[in-house]
């Protein structure tokens, strides 16, 4: 797999960082951000007060990511190609037009890099990875970090620190595992709880007292005795009288 292994030494140097390479003026323009925001800081608040540190932190996080990012894709190029186990089998069905798909794509950073130096929208990256420390020395850190993971890809006191990248932070077991098991406590809260509360509402509780109230206010009233239903004619009959005088000022 010469082309293969040939375009990835291409791909993984150009999109590290490394300097003269393609991703290295691009990132440029980030240390460029990010130095000017720590400058700031700097001159506005003093070397050791909070505002500086935390304009720092986003400078340092960009470093860091770095060089982590070219220690990953150097370890990449090495466990497959230098210094990982050699397959058992290989598989090659449709070599010829992978290869060209790789050519290809790989391509496209030679392109990336002649538009930076021919585009006016990115003549200041080159301006800013010629001249800014920030990016002269992120650069070379990334250079220095690819070839120590190319040179030892495996690092025995990290192993933990892979293994939890490898496995994606956790976070399928977060998926697998607590998610479900907070939406089973919540379904048990909504059932015990919420069904009981709808149930007493509904059905034993709450409207059942409500009618039966009702109820028991139309049978006090409808005792049959013509005498107590002539008496609520007549009260309901005052009542009427009693508020169109109120509401008439006493003219009926």
């Amino acid at each position: 797999m010469k082309t293969t292994f040939g375009v990835t030494i291409i791909a993984t140097t150009f999109l590290v960082g490394i300097p003269l390479l393609t991703a290295y003026w691009v990132k440029s323009a980030m240390d460029h951000v990010m130095e000017h925001l720590f400058e700031h800081g700097l001159a506005e608040h003093g070397m050791l007060a909070p505002h500086s540190l935390i304009s720092f932190l986003p400078l340092f996080l960009l470093i860091l990511a770095s060089l982590v990012y070219s220690g990953i894709l150097a370890k990449f190029l090495s466990l497959n190609f230098i210094k990982g186990e050699k397959p058992h089998h290989e598989h090659l069905e449709g070599g010829g037009l992978m290869k060209l798909g790789y050519v290809m794509m790989v391509s496209m950073l030679f392109v990336l890099l002649y538009l930076i130096f021919r585009s006016e929208e990115t003549a200041k990256f080159v301006e800013y990875g010629l001249h800014e420390p920030a990016s002269i020395a992120v650069g070379i850190g990334a250079l220095i970090a690819f070839g120590i993971a190319v040179y030892k890809p495996r690092i025995a006191s990290l192993a933990r620190l892979g293994t939890f990248f490898n496995d994606r932070m956790y976070l399928p077991f977060v998926n697998d595992y607590i998610t479900p098991r907070m939406g089973f406590f919540i379904a048990r809260i909504v059932n015990e709880l919420g069904n009981r509360a709808i149930d007493g509402f509904c059905n034993t509780k709450v409207m059942p007292g409500i009618f039966g109230a009702i109820s028991r206010a139309i049978r006090a009233i409808q005792s049959g005795y013509l005498a107590r239903y002539i008496k609520i004619v007549l009260g309901l009959v005052m009542i009427t009288v009693i508020l169109v005088s109120i509401t008439t000022g006493g003219v009926v």
